[in-house]
C-alpha cells in the first residue's frame, strides 16, 4: 500500500479558523485527495495528526471522516497496515460545495479567470518544475487515455493533469486559486463533462502537446500550448452557460451534514 508522508512545507493542511470547522475540514481533505496529493491506495495522515495539523478537535476531523466514508472516498482499516485509507479520487460534486466559502459564480466568469491563473502558472512551471512534475502529468495523460468511456474519471484525470502542472510551479497562493476554480467548475459542469469540449482525441493531444511544451522550456511555446489547451473550453463556454440552470443562493441550499 502506498503511504503518503509529506514534510511540513509540502503538506496540503492548514490551521482552521472559524465556526464551520468540520466543513473546512472536509474542504481540506476533498483538495488533497481531489488534486491527486493522496491517491487511491495511499493513507490519510491519522486522526490525530490530522487535528493538530488542522488545530481543530478530534470529533471534528471524525466527523468530517464519515461523510468522506459514507461518499465511498476514503475507508477505515484495522491492522498494523490499516489506517484511513483513500479508496478513490472522484469526490462527489456535493462535497465539493460544503464550506460558507463557496460562491456560486458563473461558468463564464470562472473560464476567464481560469486564463489568468492557468497560464501564469504554467509560466512558472516552465522554470520550476523536475522531472518527477513531468513524469506524474505524463501518468494523469494515461489516466486519461483509459478513461474515455468513463466521464467521471475522464473529469478527474483532466483536473489532475493541471493539478501537475499547479504544483510544478511551486506557488502556492497561485495553486490555491487554480483549486477555487477547478472544483467550481467541476461543481458547475456536473452532468455536462461528457461532452468533453472537442472530443477525446483532440483533449488528450492538448495535454500532451502542453506537457511537450513544458519540457521545451521554451517560454513562447508554453504560452501557445496553454492558450490552445484552453480555448475550446471557453470556446463552448457561452453556449453551456445559457442551459445552465441558476442555482439557488447558498443560504438557501441544504448543506451537506457531517
Amino acid at each position: 500500500m502506498a503511504d503518503t508522508q509529506l514534510s511540513s512545507a509540502q503538506a496540503p493542511f492548514r490551521p482552521i479558523r472559524g465556526p464551520k470547522a468540520s466543513a473546512e475540514v472536509v474542504d481540506q481533505l476533498t483538495a488533497a485527495i481531489g488534486s491527486g496529493r493522496f491517491l487511491p491506495g495511499s493513507r490519510l495522515p491519522n486522526i490525530e495528526q490530522l487535528a493538530r495539523t488542522m488545530e481543530v478537535s478530534r470529533p471534528t476531523v471524525g466527523a468530517a471522516l464519515r461523510v468522506l466514508a459514507r461518499a465511498g472516498v476514503i475507508e477505515t482499516r484495522r491492522g498494523n497496515s490499516g489506517g484511513v485509507v483513500v479508496t478513490s479520487s472522484l469526490i462527489p460534486p456535493r462535497l465539493l460545495r460544503v464550506s460558507r466559502r463557496h460562491v456560486a459564480h458563473d461558468l463564464l466568469s470562472l473560464v476567464e479567470a481560469r486564463r489568468a491563473v492557468e497560464m501564469e502558472l504554467a509560466v512558472l512551471a516552465c522554470e520550476r518544475a523536475t522531472e518527477a512534475d513531468f513524469a506524474e502529468m505524463e501518468t494523469s495523460i494515461e489516466m486519461l487515455k483509459r478513461s474515455v468511456a468513463n466521464p467521471r474519471e475522464w473529469v478527474q484525470a483532466n483536473n489532475l493533469f493541471h493539478y501537475a502542472v499547479g504544483r510544478a510551479a511551486r506557488s502556492p497562493v497561485l495553486a490555491e486559486f487554480q483549486h477555487e476554480v477547478i472544483r467550481e467548475m467541476t461543481v458547475l459542469l456536473d452532468g455536462w463533462n461528457a461532452e468533453y469540449y472537442a472530443g477525446p482525441e483532440r483533449v488528450i493531444g492538448m495535454h500532451i502537446a502542453t506537457l511537450d511544451a513544458l519540457r521545451s522550456r521554451d517560454l513562447d511555446r508554453i504560452r501557445e500550448a496553454m492558450a490552445d489547451h484552453l480555448h475550446d473550453a471557453e470556446a463552448v463556454a457561452p453556449t453551456i452557460h445559457e442551459r445552465i440552470p441558476r442555482r439557488k443562493p447558498a443560504s438557501r441550499r441544504r448543506a451537506v451534514s457531517p
